[in-house]
């Protein structure tokens, strides 16, 4: 039991965790771009719009442009950003996976606090080999493998849904319009 070494293996449910975490925050980039489309796709008509109707200068149309890049590329930096570099705390990831599936019931969170349990060094050496020894028990009653797909965003198919119906109410209305749309969306990219 005073063995040193026991306590810097990691239990494969920490690692599931990760991963669970790693899919959750790309998820949850995906659904902020999804969700953006509608936005950026409205700007735009209305931007396209009002030069219609006030017959905006060329400089300020190229303003527009470049305001619009750059909500664009903030966007699309902030998504990247969330995907890549930006992870939930293991605790709130392992919350949001127990609300998902409830036969896992507070199973990840009592493995989480018993693995802080056997890292803490202020606490005794039997008190560290039990709790890992109680991480390694409770981590043979989960499926590591099932975690990163419950942390999946779980209507990601309605969000896509509703990122391409602007697309193609978009598209529709550039072909309704014919010319004048064509010509109005010209000068927008060559103001």
């Amino acid at each position: 039991m005073d063995q040193p070494n026991r306590h810097r293996t990691r239990p494969v449910i920490i690692d599931a965790l990760k991963q669970a975490a790693s899919t959750a925050a790309a998820q949850r980039a995906l659904v902020l771009v999804l969700r953006s489309v509608k936005w950026l796709l409205a700007t735009l008509l209305l931007l396209c719009l009002a030069d219609a109707l006030f017959h905006f200068a060329s400089g300020s149309r190229f303003g527009f442009i470049v305001g619009g890049g750059g909500i664009i590329a903030a966007l699309v930096i902030t998504a990247i950003s969330m995907a890549f570099f930006s992870r939930p705390a293991l605790i709130k990831v392992a919350q949001l996976l127990e609300r998902r599936d409830k036969s896992l019931g507070s199973k990840l969170t009592n493995v989480l606090q018993l693995e802080a349990q056997a890292k803490d060094e202020s606490l005794p050496p039997l008190t560290r080999d039990l709790a890992h020894h109680a991480v390694v028990d409770a981590a043979q009653h989960v499926d590591p493998a099932a975690l990163p797909p419950l942390a999946r965003f779980p209507r990601l198919k309605r969000e896509l849904k509703w990122a391409i119906l602007p697309l193609l109410i978009f598209a529709a209305l550039a072909l309704f319009l014919g010319e004048p749309a064509h010509r109005q969306l010209l000068r927008y990219v060559d103001p």
